[in-house]
């Protein structure tokens, strides 16, 4: 854990193996954490760690059937995102009981979700576009794999598609403007070199 100076104030160790780390999220007085490799959510209140297995224990390996890299909270609903390394599932689960309630394709090989308007957006990573579950798409080009908002924008982090192994890829920041929907730039992060 850091502070707000980014100074390190302590480091809290889950009693199981916390594999694949794509998303935490901070919700209600819960870490929740996304953990790919095992298809597994864990969730730490602070005192006690806890495993959740959306679509239930993986007996075979690979363990990683749906590569769960995403939350986003509702009143009733916690959704979670499936890349499934292929055409992905936007799944809504019951927030009381964790029962799936339903399940929308969203994206390919998608990473994040968020609302924007009256619906909610993905990074679909596989084919370089931000879609939407009422139709909205923008071509981003490359593999859009991360958000983060500021002001009226959203700067959608992107790549070109790179092997696990290598680790190289071409990062840029793509920024688009909300209330337009007008792509404003793009611009490369790293020259090529």
């Amino acid at each position: 854990m850091f502070d707000k100076s980014l100074r390190h104030v302590n480091t809290v160790n889950a009693p199981f193996p916390l594999r694949d780390m794509h998303e935490i999220v901070w919700h209600q007085g819960v870490l929740w954490i996304s953990c790919s490799f095992d298809n597994m959510i864990a969730f730490f209140d602070g005192k006690k760690w806890e495993k959740w297995y959306p679509l239930g224990i993986s007996g075979s390996v690979p363990r990683d059937r749906n590569h769960f890299n995403s939350f986003m909270f509702d009143k009733r609903l916690i959704w979670l995102l499936a890349h499934n390394n292929g055409p992905s599932k936007l799944m809504a689960f019951d927030r009381k009981t964790r029962r799936l309630i339903r399940t929308l394709d969203l994206g390919i090989q998608a990473h994040n979700i968020w609302r924007h308007k009256k619906e909610i957006l993905t990074c679909s990573s596989g084919d370089g576009r931000i879609v939407g579950t009422r139709g909205f798409s923008l071509k981003t080009g490359g593999f859009p794999r991360g958000i983060v908002f500021m002001n009226r924008y959203i700067y959608v982090g992107k790549s070109e598609i790179a092997e696990r192994k290598t680790g190289i890829s071409q990062p840029a920041l793509f920024l688009y403007m909300i209330k337009t929907g007008i792509c404003e730039r793009s611009s490369n992060c790293l020259k090529r070199g």
